[in-house]
């Protein structure tokens, strides 16, 4: 049988891979646990997923209850190429002169505007989740054959 610890990103992949990718789907819930979910761009940085956060949004107001949230970052059209990260954890606003956090919006610029300059402070926050639980997969690791959903050879 398939084991599902064979279709996990190793540290290095799961590194590369949210490195790359350009968006997540952040999933938080309001004061009486209705689910918000949009897509954001994000970054990838010191083991840790931030955000640019504008601070006018109703996302904002959720992030900054410091409830927990939801975060999945996938691709792949076909079964076999489909990878994806899932995460859980408590957001962070992170002080403008936090270094690490001024590392993270560089970082930001660098990714999304080709550029060093981070956007103006006067709009947004910079949001850190370090992820309290974490899943991830790569479907592109099945041997070739293989019925996934029965864990042996399909029949030929």
């Amino acid at each position: 049988m398939l084991s599902r610890e064979r279709l996990r990103l190793s540290a290095a992949e799961l590194d590369a891979y949210l490195a790359a990718q350009r968006t997540v789907r952040v999933a938080t819930v309001d004061e009486d646990g209705v689910p918000h979910v949009v897509p954001l761009w994000f970054v990838w940085h010191d083991g840790a997923l931030w955000l640019l956060s504008l601070t006018r949004s109703r996302r904002h107001r959720h992030l900054r209850s410091g409830r927990p949230v939801g975060l999945v970052v996938d691709d792949g059209q076909r079964y076999d190429e489909l990878r994806g990260v899932r995460m859980a954890g408590r957001p962070q606003v992170v002080p403008d002169d936090d270094p690490a956090g001024v590392a993270a919006a560089r970082a930001f610029a660098a990714k999304y505007f080709g550029s060093d300059d981070v956007p103006s402070r006067r709009s947004y926050e910079t949001v850190r989740i370090v992820a309290d639980e974490l899943a991830s997969w790569d479907f592109r690791k099945i041997p070739t054959g293989a019925d996934p959903k029965l864990g042996r050879d399909r029949p030929a």
